[in-house]
Formats: C-alpha cells, sequence, structure tokens
C-alpha cells in the first residue's frame, strides 16, 4: 500500500472544507427550511440523522438546528437533547476515526512528527473551543485522530464540551420557548 503525502492530504481536506462550508453557508436559509420539514415529518429519527450528518461534515450548522427544530414543532426537549448528543458523539468518534486512518496512512516525515508532538501538547485547547463554540468542531475531530490525540484527552476535550453545550442550549431553548 503507497503512503499518503501529509501535506497533500491537508490542501485537499482544506480545500475541501472550504467548499462544503461555501455551499452550506450559501444555501443554509434551504437547508434549515429541509431539516425542519424532515424533523416534522419523521420526528425523533429525523433528529438524530440531522445530527449525524451535520456533526459528520465541516459546515456552518451545528446541533443547534435540530434542537431548535425539535423544540419549535413540539418534540419533547429532553429527547431531543438526548437523541442530539447521541448523533453528535457517534459523528464525533467517526470523525476521530477517520483521523486515525490518516495517521495509519500517512508516510510520517519529519515535519509531520513535529506537528504531532506539537498538537498533543495544544490541539486539545483548539479542540475544547471548537467543542464550545463557532468554530467548525469536525476537522478538529479529525485533527485530533490523524494526530495522535489521546481517546482521553479527546473525550475530555471534545465529547463533555460538546455534550455541555448541546445540554445547555436545550435548556436555554426550554427556557425561551
Amino acid at each position: 500500500m503507497r503512503k499518503l503525502n501529509p501535506l497533500k492530504v491537508i490542501k485537499f481536506a482544506a480545500v475541501f472544507v472550504v467548499v462544503v462550508f461555501l455551499l452550506a453557508a450559501f444555501f443554509l436559509n434551504q437547508i434549515k427550511t429541509e431539516i425542519m420539514h424532515l424533523i416534522e415529518i419523521y420526528g425523533y429519527i429525523a433528529v438524530f440523522f440531522i445530527t449525524l450528518i451535520v456533526e459528520s461534515l465541516a459546515q456552518p450548522i451545528g446541533p443547534e438546528i435540530p434542537l431548535v427544530s425539535g423544540k419549535i414543532l413540539g418534540l419533547n426537549m429532553a429527547y431531543t437533547a438526548l437523541i442530539t448528543i447521541i448523533g453528535s458523539v457517534l459523528a464525533s468518534f467517526i470523525n476521530y476515526r477517520v483521523g486515525k486512518v490518516f495517521q495509519e496512512r500517512v508516510n510520517k516525515s519529519e515535519k509531520y512528527i513535529k506537528f504531532i508532538e506539537w498538537y498533543k501538547r495544544h490541539g486539545k485547547y483548539g479542540l475544547l473551543v471548537a467543542a464550545l463554540g463557532p468554530v467548525p468542531y469536525v476537522p478538529f475531530c479529525w485533527f485530533s485522530g490523524a494526530f495522535g490525540l489521546s481517546i482521553k484527552k479527546f473525550i475530555f476535550f471534545g465529547l463533555f464540551p460538546r455534550i455541555l453545550r448541546i445540554v445547555f442550549i436545550s435548556y436555554i431553548l426550554n427556557l425561551i420557548f
């Protein structure tokens, strides 16, 4: 099996992420409308699959959209939040594993090894910011797998904060509506 050039893969991934992000941003209103329609028809099943999809692609739609749509449509907020958390956690592990596959297949150049060392020391903070904030979370899941962040640190700095974000948003939605 031929080893991958890490720089070429990272450049390809960056272009892919930018293209998907721009397309999603351009069609954001149509996407939100379709998400609302799917949740109206299929309920909690749609919440799960939409969360799984939006948390698997680097684009501007986060787990808030299925939560808000479910609340507006009268779904039970606790169930909606739980299903959103399950979809988000599953997508996070899938993305982490995608990064691990990259790590296993890449040609370990000196620059790549230095970046792995840097990411193991500092990448967890970027993952934390992405899990809690508006920064795209998916690429950080990829990076965490690709650059060898331990699964324990991935869970602590990525999954737990992401779950807290979803719980907090659900709580706020319950207060507002």
